[in-house]
């Protein structure tokens, strides 16, 4: 859903990447990426039809990324729940990787099994960053309870900000763009400059 999150036009996905792959080059690769938004971001989508979820190979995706890294300073991947063969090839390229949850029960339990996923691929504590997101509501577990019970303190507490959150979502512009100030921007600046030590607001 980032394309249209974004409200940017996704030319390719990573499925027709990956279909294509013995035959790309640097051009071709630029030519898979939606149309810049404003922010310069651009984006390779993921599949829009489930039956080409299937194409998308361990393979490609190495080769996907290892293009992206060569073409710009970050890349970002969302892999949602990973769990496939194909997610295995982001975790081991990846610098950091991210572990986001809010603090309720089932939450946890699904936080324990990535985190868990993740130890079994060998990635290394030291590069698994736990964010708390939407901090601050009604009924949620204290802060400490989680870190314990996952054995790791959080990087990242990011609160609860519904209103602006959707209104973004709805408009197809970041937070951080349109309410750079606000504490839910404030946060998410500081996770990006703790994960890259430069980024301006």
């Amino acid at each position: 859903d980032l394309a249209s999150l974004l409200h940017v036009k996704a030319r390719y996905s990573v499925a027709d990447f990956c279909d294509q792959q013995d035959r790309m080059d640097a051009s071709m690769f630029e030519s898979c990426l939606s149309t810049a938004h404003r922010s310069g971001v651009q984006l390779l989508s993921a599949p829009s039809r489930l039956s080409d979820v299937a194409k998308v190979t361990p393979r490609g995706v190495r080769r996907a990324l290892c293009m992206a890294r060569q073409s710009t300073p970050y890349v970002i991947v969302d892999l949602g729940q990973p769990h496939r063969p194909e997610h295995a090839q982001a975790l081991y390229l990846a610098e950091s990787v991210v572990v986001a949850m809010c603090l309720d029960f089932a939450a946890l339990r699904q936080a324990q099994r990535i985190i868990e996923y993740l130890d079994d691929h060998g990635v290394a504590r030291d590069r698994i960053k736990l964010v708390f997101n939407r901090r601050g509501r009604p009924g949620e577990l204290r802060v400490a309870d989680v870190e314990a019970a996952l054995g790791m303190k959080a990087a990242s507490l990011l609160p609860e900000d519904p209103r602006r959150i959707v209104a973004a979502n709805n408009q197809g512009s970041p937070v951080v763009e349109m309410k750079p100030r606000s504490r839910i921007g404030r946060g998410l600046f500081e996770l990006a400059r703790s994960m890259n030590g430069h980024v301006e607001n």
